[in-house]
């Protein structure tokens, strides 16, 4: 199995190449721990979407997000967002409760127009 960063050494002009995937596979080392463990910073969240007619796109009305430290106390956290956002259900418009971890996270866009 290669070794990104003794390949970095080795091959001086494709360092970058080689460190670059040597990051990304440290990261999702980091990530497959904390799911396994639960430990770390976790995110708590929920996001309201607007589906179209035919139910096949949707659109991001609204999220609601909330850092937690382990996965126990964000899954609890995410319950509470999603009891907290239930009356916002209706026809074509979905509340949606999840978790990730913080190196798993990536905020969702809203358009500003749409925040609520």
């Amino acid at each position: 199995m290669p070794e990104p960063r003794r390949d970095a050494r080795i091959c001086d002009e494709e360092r970058i190449l080689y460190e670059a995937f040597a990051a990304e596979v440290d990261l999702l080392k980091d990530s497959r721990t904390r799911q396994r463990t639960g430990k770390g910073g976790w995110y708590a969240f929920v996001r309201v979407m607007r589906w179209d007619e035919a139910r096949t796109q949707a659109e991001g009305i609204d999220k609601i997000e909330q850092s937690c430290q382990g996965n126990k106390a964000a899954y609890e956290a995410a319950r509470r967002l999603l009891a907290e956002n239930a009356h916002r259900l209706g026809d074509g418009i979905t509340v949606e409760a999840d978790v990730a971890t913080e190196l798993d996270w990536v905020p969702k866009k809203v358009s500003p127009e749409h925040e609520g």
